[in-house]
């Protein structure tokens, strides 16, 4: 409302993280693909595929620990059948998870070629996060060539022994990333609140502030049909009245730490020339958008770590009932939001 054509719209949704456009809403709504079409592109790729898998193997396996839990003496056919389907799936995502180190991998050789770990910040408080977030990505890298170590030795590959000695060492490493993430999680969090608080507590501009804040520039081209023509070109510099629409930046993590957390777009930036990012957003979006997306993340760390923490127990030999519950039920938890994460992204 208030604006007379499509370009002002879109400098708004472009600059400032507005919603869509409101040409074309309808549009997309009118030609949204069939479920199945759909269905297809997000398995077409490994993350969604790898996901789907996950969340067929811990359902599988939760209706295995209930089917045990109520036959005790004589395991049914069915559960036996369960149990073999959650061994197979658990093989098949095994051999996916070999070169997920390529994407640690992708971001300390970009940091290195763009000298981003030459650029920390002169603040102790804000280089404290930046060697965290380093020390996080180099860690991951060793874990994840770690893993294709013990998942050949697995399938005998190599020396079997490898698996054995250097599981509970990926296991271990596999934690501290967990607990890095998570950190980094709640550092995104709570700076979106704070800028949330700062919005509310501001003034609105007046339309008199907004008027002195509008910028007049004059371009002259020539014309290529007469040279003697000249056009006068406006622009302005568009400033929204409500704090909340006021652009801002961000500090930002990264949140897809573990390949495909949520993003399979594995590959860094080649143009990145600081190891933590200054997304530029305003709080509205915040508020509608980001804000949902990493409490989301959020209860799927949860899952990720349960999940993490009942394979480590059963690594180091504690694999009672509970243990697997809380590995199963962290695994089935964290698929699901996966899945829901991936397929809202590609499907807005």
């Amino acid at each position: 409302r208030g604006f007379r054509d499509s370009r002002s719209l879109e400098i708004i949704d472009g600059r400032y993280g507005g919603l869509s456009k409101m040409k074309g809403v309808s549009e997309r709504s009118r030609g949204r693909e069939p479920f199945l079409d759909r269905l297809l592109k997000f398995l077409a790729t490994m993350d969604g595929h790898d996901k789907t898998l996950k969340f067929v193997q811990y359902a599988s396996k939760v209706l295995l620990l209930i089917g045990k839990s109520y036959n005790h003496v004589e395991i049914p056919v069915a559960l036996i059948r369960l149990n073999h389907l959650y061994t197979v799936l658990r093989s098949a995502r095994f051999v996916y998870r070999l070169g997920f180190w390529i994407n640690a991998l992708s971001r300390v050789t970009t940091h290195f070629r763009t000298g981003a770990y030459r650029s920390l910040s002169p603040d102790s408080y804000e280089r404290f996060f930046e060697v965290l977030d380093m020390a996080e990505t180099w860690i991951q890298l060793f874990e994840g060539l770690l893993q294709d170590f013990v998942i050949l030795s697995m399938f005998h590959a190599l020396d079997p022994e490898i698996n054995r000695k250097w599981r509970p060492l990926m296991n271990i490493l596999w934690m501290i990333c967990l607990k890095l993430n998570g950190l980094m999680m709640a550092r995104n969090y709570l700076e979106r609140k704070r800028v949330i608080e700062r919005a509310k507590s501001s003034p609105d501009l007046t339309e008199t502030d907004k008027q002195k804040a509008q910028e007049i520039s004059f371009s002259f081209q020539a014309s290529s049909a007469d040279n003697s023509m000249l056009k006068l070109e406006k622009k302005e510099n568009i400033i929204p009245l409500s704090p909340m629409s006021r652009p801002v930046k961000v500090i930002t993590h990264c949140s897809e730490r573990r390949s495909g957390i949520f993003n399979p777009d594995y590959g860094t930036p080649s143009d990145r020339q600081s190891v933590v990012s200054h997304k530029e957003t305003n709080a509205r979006r915040i508020s509608s958008h980001e804000l949902p997306e990493i409490l989301c993340g959020l209860i799927k760390y949860t899952g990720d770590f349960a999940y993490c923490y009942g394979d480590t127990m059963q690594v180091f030999g504690r694999d009672g009932t509970s243990i697997q519950w809380i590995k199963a039920t962290g695994a089935l938890t964290s698929a699901i939001l996966a899945i829901h994460s991936r397929w809202t992204k590609m499907f807005p």
